[in-house]
């Protein structure tokens, strides 16, 4: 995974008729990185509670705000869902709390995992469970979290929360990372044929984003 410091690298390398970035990650991270620098926190929320957020409008006149909102304009060939799960990668997680300075999650970055949340619901992942809305947000919260935000967010905490047993919120766990990760290709046994794997909405949102990437230059093709 590179860092904000070796996607700026990217850009200050690039000469002219080049791809700006080496992946569509590089180009996804800076433009994040940037944008949420020259936005000011209204207008972030505003994106992060819209149906199609990434026009580009409202950025500054440097370069850098420029390449990033190439970049975010993108979004807008994308569906609403994976529209939502690139903002929920790429959005910063915490902000220190006014209060206590202590790190707490960002409200723009909980909207767009609430909305997701509920897109799980609509398209029938958790079908046949009595599901709490506090789990399923939670599990999604967990999902886009990264390692120390999954260890703040337990399977179990959310069940005692909600007053349900472990082994439902870990069932529904399950099923909502099979719905956002997929699974691979897996062999069960010796002499039995391979059982396919599912492509998760997530990759299905980076193939596209990629896909747009690429045909408009800002990517190179591997």
């Amino acid at each position: 995974m590179q860092t904000a410091a070796a996607v700026h690298r990217d850009v200050l390398a690039a000469t002219a008729g080049e791809p700006l970035f080496s992946s569509a990650h590089a180009a996804l991270t800076f433009a994040f990185n940037h944008s949420t620098q020259v936005y000011d926190r209204p207008l972030m929320a505003r994106l992060a509670a819209t149906p199609r957020p990434g026009s580009g409008k409202g950025l500054g006149g440097t370069a850098g705000a420029g390449q990033a909102g190439m970049v975010l304009a993108k979004l807008d060939g994308m569906s609403e869902l994976h529209q939502l799960i690139v903002f929920a990668r790429f959005l910063p997680k915490t902000v220190a709390c006014p209060c206590c300075a202590s790190e707490v999650w960002d409200a723009d970055w909980m909207a767009v995992v609430r909305k997701i949340s509920d897109t799980a619901m609509q398209v029938g992942v958790l079908s046949g469970h009595l599901v709490h809305r506090s789990v399923r947000d939670g599990l999604v919260a967990r999902y886009f979290a990264g390692k120390e935000g999954r260890a703040r967010i337990s399977p179990g905490a959310l069940a005692l929360k909600a007053g349900i047993s472990d082994r439902t919120v870990t069932d529904q766990n399950s099923k909502i990372t099979l719905w956002l990760r997929g699974s691979k290709l897996t062999r069960r046994g010796k002499g039995v044929a391979p059982e396919a794997g599912v492509m998760g909405e997530e990759q299905r949102a980076m193939n596209r984003i990629e896909a747009l990437l690429l045909a408009g230059g800002t990517i190179g093709g591997s």
